[in-house]
């Protein structure tokens, strides 16, 4: 079975996340528990230095005190008694007497010549002793030949009759033992913190994945999201991932919402080329130039119904979270095409901006909610027409505000129940489906605004259009 190449094995660790997770908890665990190690180690030989230290403090005061008592049974010149057999009786019973004890002692005069060495030492050379200040001490290391020791030295004075000596008690012990200890520390230390590292290994793995069991079923409800059981995300979660269920909840919410609006928006257009249709179907018994002219008026019609239409569409789609767009350039559009069109008229548009107007929302939307206002008021307004672009503030929060009014005749009060439902035309005279003001309303819901008819100081209709920043 052949290996998986490095590469894919090092993508693999990339794309899980429980791996990373594993990988960068058991990399910090293996860093801890080492230097935890180190720690100990030290601590413990450290440990067991200063247990030497004192231990051969206690000899070392233990050889002076048998010096003393030595010297005071002696009778002559005691400075010369530190070498006589009564030291060897005072130490009778100590390590120091016995050739296989691993512990030396030694006495050092001013220039550091042995004057004295105990009888484990009478075999072994002695290391370079240096003498020491009274009362001072030194604890070192030293190597003879291929063992290391420990050295302990005690400064002292001794007197005579004739003057007063300077003398070094040095004891040596050999390092072997203590060697041993740690030895034997470090193998059970490296046991215990082995099987503490798996331990915690395994409370690792076991949290890091009771951690991630959200992820898991937040993953199977996706699939079954996929294969149509369930239509979203259900179920309590962390408040990290809360935040995420919410919004893919929302999202799809509003993706169903999408399909329907473009479901209703094919039954629009099919309702609409509907008529059209059956007349072109029943005209079989017009002449040629009648048929011409139903044919072209309803080849006319039906373009014109498909262009809404799709432009309905199009705006339905508007996406659930948009930058915006300046309002100013998109309406100065929408007037020097209408004003083109309508140039018979003689109307007046004029738009009035307070700074630099953002609508919250795509331009397409926009294009359609000004451009079927604007058309509406060059059809049916009067003679002088007026667009305010603002942002506004209220408790809820911010919102883009139009407004749309003139100076025609106005919209009776029993007519502005039915002005925004399909099919309505206040004035039959003129071509069109009465879907437009429909069409707007139904648009400016979608976007979560409002839309209102009143009354214009100007003396006209006045629309008024309100989207949610």
């Amino acid at each position: 079975m052949s290996r998986a190449p490095l590469s894919e094995r090092i993508q693999w660790l990339r794309g899980s996340l429980l791996s990373r997770l594993l990988l960068a908890e058991m990399v910090t665990l293996v860093c801890f528990v080492l230097g935890a190690s180190w720690v100990l180690d030290a601590a413990f030989g450290a440990s067991v230095e200063r247990s030497a230290a004192s231990q051969l403090q206690v000899h070392v005061y233990a050889l002076l005190a048998s010096a003393e008592n030595a010297a005071g049974r002696a009778s002559g010149d005691s400075a010369k008694l530190v070498d006589n057999a009564k030291l060897v009786e005072a130490l009778e019973k100590s390590r120091l007497n016995r050739t296989d004890s691993s512990l030396y002692g030694y006495v050092i005069d001013e220039k550091g010549q042995p004057i004295w060495r105990s009888t484990s030492a009478l075999l072994i050379d002695p290391p370079p002793l240096k003498p020491l200040p009274q009362g001072s001490t030194r604890f070192s290391s030293v190597e003879v030949g291929d063992e290391d020791y420990y050295v302990y030295g005690l400064g002292t004075f001794w007197e005579t009759r004739a003057r007063t000596r300077q003398f070094t008690f040095v004891v040596m012990e050999s390092q072997a033992n203590y060697r041993a200890t740690i030895a034997a520390f470090r193998s059970t230390l490296s046991y215990w913190l082995l099987g503490l590292t798996v331990a915690l290994c395994l409370i690792v793995y076991v949290v890091t994945r009771w951690g991630l069991l959200p992820l898991e079923r937040l993953k199977a409800q996706l699939a079954r999201m996929q294969s149509g059981e369930e239509d979203q995300v259900a179920g309590q979660y962390p408040r990290e991932i809360q935040q995420v269920v919410d919004h893919l909840n929302t999202l799809l919410a509003y993706e169903r919402k999408q399909r329907e609006k473009y479901k209703n928006s094919l039954a629009d257009l099919a309702h609409s080329l509907k008529t059209p249709l059956a007349v072109m179907q029943n005209a079989s018994q017009l002449d040629d130039s009648q048929l011409r002219t139903l044919v072209d008026e309803q080849t006319h019609q039906m373009n014109v119904i498909v262009q809404q239409q799709l432009r309905r569409a199009i705006n339905k789609g508007t996406a659930l979270w948009s930058k915006g767009v300046s309002a100013r350039p998109v309406l100065d559009r929408i007037r020097a095409a209408l004003h083109k069109g309508y140039a018979h008229k003689g109307k007046s548009c004029e738009i009035i901006s307070e700074g630099t107007v953002r609508f919250p929302r795509e331009e397409a939307a926009l294009y359609e909610v000004a451009g079927n206002l604007l058309e509406n008021a060059y059809k049916y307004g009067g003679p002088n027409i007026w667009v305010t672009l603002s942002e506004n503030e209220n408790d809820v929060g911010g919102f883009f505000r139009i407004i749309v009014e003139d100076d025609g005749e106005g919209i009776p009060a029993w007519q502005k129940r039915v002005v925004f439902e399909r099919g309505a035309r206040l004035d039959s005279s003129m071509p069109g489906q009465g879907i437009g003001l429909a069409m707007v309303a139904e648009l400016v819901n979608d976007l979560g605004g409002t839309i209102r008819l009143e009354y214009s100081v100007k003396g006209g209709a006045r629309f008024v259009v309100e989207v949610p920043a």
